[in-house]
């Protein structure tokens, strides 16, 4: 109960916006999609109505963060490394969406039922979201072992552009509000 009365005095859930957890961060620099790419896929997410983008990660994260935000037109927040693994679940249990590279806070969207788009860098890829509403985008079929291991300037998930993940999103943006209409 103390950890859901925390979540619950935090501003980004205190907003009548639509609320994305975004999850820049890897531990694998072949699963790091490039900070541009999150600037303007944000910047066209944030064109098709009110949403609040709630950063999250560890401290390692923060760099990316620091400059995705300052190149954007709008203010985000930032919970990176202030939470624990249970307020993070409890977390995505109060927003809209998760949009993220393959990681730990992606699986934890998994478990937390939260609507979810994952991208994808090389395979194979051991944890996959087992319900059908979630959206992975993998350009590399499993493939890409050598790349795992091996950094790769033009890796697979650097073949999945701002375009893929926008459209992955708004088709999950105009089913969720179909549903309200």
């Amino acid at each position: 109960p103390e950890d859901l009365e925390n979540i619950k005095t935090m501003t980004a859930i205190n907003t009548p916006k639509q609320k994305i957890i975004i999850h820049t961060g890897s531990s694998w620099k072949m699963m790091h999609w490039e900070n541009e790419n999150w600037v303007k896929l944000l910047e066209k997410i944030y064109e098709l109505g009110s949403f609040e983008f709630i950063f999250i990660g560890a401290t390692k994260d923060l760099e990316d963060y620091k400059y995705i935000s300052s190149h954007l037109k709008f203010k985000t927040l930032s919970v990176i490394d202030q939470t624990n693994s249970l307020e993070l679940v409890l977390l995505m249990r109060s927003v809209d969406f998760f949009i993220g590279v393959d990681s730990g806070p992606s699986n934890m969207a998994y478990i937390a039922d939260l609507r979810s788009i994952v991208i994808y860098g090389p395979g194979p890829h051991m944890y996959m979201p087992s319900n059908p509403r979630d959206i992975i985008i993998d350009k590399s079929n499993g493939r890409g072992l050598y790349q795992r291991f091996f950094f790769k300037k033009s890796g697979f998930i650097h073949e999945i552009s701002v375009l893929d993940v926008y459209n992955a999103f708004y088709g999950f943006f105009m089913k969720r509000n179909d549903r309200v209409a």
